[in-house]
């Protein structure tokens, strides 16, 4: 079955912020893709310039700047050094420009919001190269890991069905907040999000909106 791809997830020649994902609905059923598990943690970028060879501030989800003395996100800093190296290595496989995004979480973290004396850690979750888009799912795992970083954790791998969705949003897959399911090659990626029950119940009865 063919998927109609989401345009705003794939060739972003001008990128200037991480694009909604879709909920999961019958457009994507059937399709073959990764699994990912989605945290319930801050969605965080890092533009890539390749004239300098280098990494700008980070930003959020909306394209906002922010800098390390920031109580909330300023440890975000820290982590992504550590693994900036890595990622220039990657980049320069490239040699054009690129944008990093990681998500920002503790584990007490819900709903986008923190507790600051909590430990932090910064996840992987996608890449985007200028002129090809967002890097498919298999390629992103493959390029992580030759460079030793740890790729967001893999949940499933196959097709999209209603059998893996009911699983899924009932708890048998030990997710928090759900998956990113991810599919397509370059040129013709499609994305969707599925969220388990008991996490949008707690969302729900903490007065949250989905």
């Amino acid at each position: 079955m063919k998927i109609e791809a989401n345009p705003d997830f794939n060739i972003l020649e001008n990128l200037k912020k991480y694009p909604k994902i879709p909920d999961y609905g019958r457009e994507f059923a059937g399709g073959k893709g990764i699994a990912f598990e989605k945290y319930d943690g801050t969605n965080l970028a890092w533009f890539y310039t390749d004239l300098y060879k280098g990494w700008d501030s980070p930003k959020f989800r909306s394209g906002n700047t922010f800098y390390s003395n920031n109580l909330d996100f300023g440890k975000s800093y820290d982590l992504f050094n550590k693994i900036q190296p890595k990622l220039s290595k990657i980049m320069s496989k490239f040699n054009t420009d690129g944008c990093f995004f990681g998500e920002y979480l503790g584990p007490n973290s819900f709903a986008g919001n923190h507790i600051q004396g909590d430990s932090k850690s910064l996840i992987p979750i996608d890449l985007w190269i200028k002129g090809i888009g967002f890097i498919p799912p298999d390629e992103f795992v493959t390029l992580l890991t030759e460079v030793d970083i740890q790729p967001p954790k893999i949940i499933y791998k196959g097709n999209l069905d209603g059998n893996f969705s009911e699983d899924l949003i009932n708890g048998k897959y030990n997710v928090n907040e759900g998956v990113v399911f991810k599919g397509g090659q370059r040129g013709s990626l499609w994305c969707c999000k599925l969220k388990t029950k008991k996490w949008v119940d707690k969302l729900l009865n903490s007065g949250g909106e989905l």
